[in-house]
Parts: structure tokens; sequence; C-alpha cells
């Protein structure tokens, strides 16, 4: 019945209908799925925030109050979509957590989060912020640090060209409150011979994905690893701002004989070469005898 019914003529037509219409139904299906998901990920992109700010602090109260206020008191930023801001307490005997909340209700909407635990350090404590964050771009303005007034709205006009980092020049506070120092811009290269400030960067998040977290058996000089294994000779697009946008205390733990230590070793493991006669006497120089300034300047001329 069926011969008679469907002759064979027919019959391959059909099976050839069926072929195609099967093929165009599986096509359809992942030109639908493939725009599904292309769709999906632009749409959390769009809600991704522009900048995670990140502030670590341990019983430092006053300059976290200082801190926060800085951040949360800049215009024309958006909050909910362009930045979260993020602090890292590290279980503080002080007024810390007692501001943070103080603020939270104060300033609405502007701390995205806050944890307050014991951790084993400042970059553990830096490495818990970007497990957290989830900005396109981090910045690290930690506690004593602040921003200069309408500082976030010309970062976040300067990250809108999309640079893969962006280097920011940056005032120094010393102990005399009426003297400020510039430090100037400083590109990759001088990398071979002194870290970037961290409070003077701000990167995008995946290359912690690429390079991993901060290496917490460093406990002076991860960050300056991080932006050598990241930043050297690597090809990256760069941005600037040349006008000072935050302030930075010069009493942090970067300033310290133990930190210019861990720059020497990470320097005689990255650059062998270079490190052998240039950096040996200093090492004797930086116990007892110069301060952290005159050093620096010695090893700026050094590395000329």
């Amino acid at each position: 019945v069926f011969k008679v019914l469907f002759p064979f003529s027919i019959k391959k037509h059909c099976w050839k209908n069926l072929f195609y219409s099967t093929l165009f139904k599986k096509t359809r299906n992942i030109l639908y799925n493939f725009t599904k998901i292309c769709y999906t990920k632009r749409m959390k992109e769009e809600k991704r925030p522009f900048l995670s700010v990140i502030t670590i602090n341990r019983n430092n109260a006053e300059g976290l109050k200082r801190t926060i206020e800085s951040v949360v008191s800049q215009q024309n930023v958006n909050f909910k979509t362009e930045v979260e801001y993020i602090i890292i307490d590290g279980n503080s005997t002080d007024k810390s957590v007692f501001y943070i909340e103080q603020l939270e209700k104060k300033f609405k909407n502007t701390v995205s989060s806050w944890i307050s635990e014991p951790d084993t350090g400042i970059y553990n404590a830096m490495n818990k912020g970007i497990q957290k964050a989830t900005g396109q771009y981090l910045h690290f303005l930690n506690s004593g640090d602040f921003y200069e007034k309408d500082a976030l709205s010309n970062i976040i006009l300067s990250l809108k060209t999309h640079p893969d980092l962006l280097i920011m020049a940056v005032n120094l506070l010393t102990d005399n409150v009426d003297n400020i120092e510039k430090i100037e811009i400083r590109n990759p290269p001088i990398l071979k011979h002194s870290s970037l400030h961290h409070q003077g960067i701000i990167y995008k998040k995946d290359f912690h994905s690429q390079y991993g977290l901060y290496d917490e058996s460093f406990k002076f000089a991860a960050d300056y690893k991080f932006c050598l294994d990241a930043f050297y000779k690597k090809n990256i697009q760069i941005g600037y701002i040349y006008t000072p946008s935050v302030y930075f205390e010069t009493n942090g733990v970067g300033n310290s004989e133990n930190s210019i230590k861990e720059i020497y070793s990470i320097q005689e493991t990255y650059f062998p070469a270079n490190s052998n006669k240039k950096f040996k006497f200093l090492r004797k120089l930086i116990k007892n005898i110069l301060p952290y300034g005159i050093v620096n300047l010695i090893l700026k001329w050094l590395c000329r």
C-alpha cells in the first residue's frame, strides 16, 4: 500500500524535505542559542559596575573615616551602575567598624559591601577585596588615602576609552601637613627600577584571572611583583591622568625598610644582571644610616 501511495520519486522528495527541514531547525537553534548567550553576556556587562573602589583598613579609624567621606561625597557619580565601594576591615579594635556603620547609614546606597574579620596581612585583605569586586576596573584607596574633589567622575571619563591600565599622578602627604609633593606619572618601563604606587593605578580586574591574585608570601611588595607580571613589557593600552586625583600618606608600610628589601629581592629574581652591582651596597645603607627618601633618590640616580 505504501509503494502504491508513495512512489519512489515522492518518497525520495519527502526524505529530502525532511533532511533540509531538520538542518534548518538545528541551524536556527544554534543561532538562537548563540544570540541568547551574547545577549545575556552583554546584559551582565551592562549591569556590572564600571569601577570597584576597594579600601582596606586595620585600626586606623580616623584615616578610614577620611577615606570613606572622600569616596561617598564624590559628585556626578552613580554608585548603583558606575561605582561600587567595598571596605575590608581586619577585625579592628578601635572605632573603625563604628564609623563604617555610621557612614553607611548616612550615605545610603554608596557602600556596596563591607566585612570586618581577621586577615593575615595587607595582601590577604586586598585579595579579599578583589574576590568581592564585580567591577570591570579595580582601584585600591586604602585607609588614610583620599580622593581629590570630583576625582571619580574624571576617572570614569578616562576609563570610558577602555584602557587596560590607567596611570594617575598622585599627591604625597608628608608629616608636614602643608607640604604636598606631586608624584609625576611613571610609565611601566620604569617598573624595572621601582614600583607604581597602587593609589595611582587603575587596571582591569581580568588581569587577576590571567596572573592570579597578589602573592601573599610577600608582606610589603606583592603589588610590585604583580605589576611586573601584568604590565612590564606587555602590549597593553595605557591611559593617563596628569592632574593628581589621589592624596596618600608616607607612613604606609610601602615606605618601610622591609618593603625596600622585598623590592630588591624581586628585582634580583626578575633582573639578575642589573641587581648584582647596583643594589648590593644600598642594603647596607638602608639598615640604619639613610631614610627611605634619600635611598629612593639614590636608586633613581643609579637606574637612569
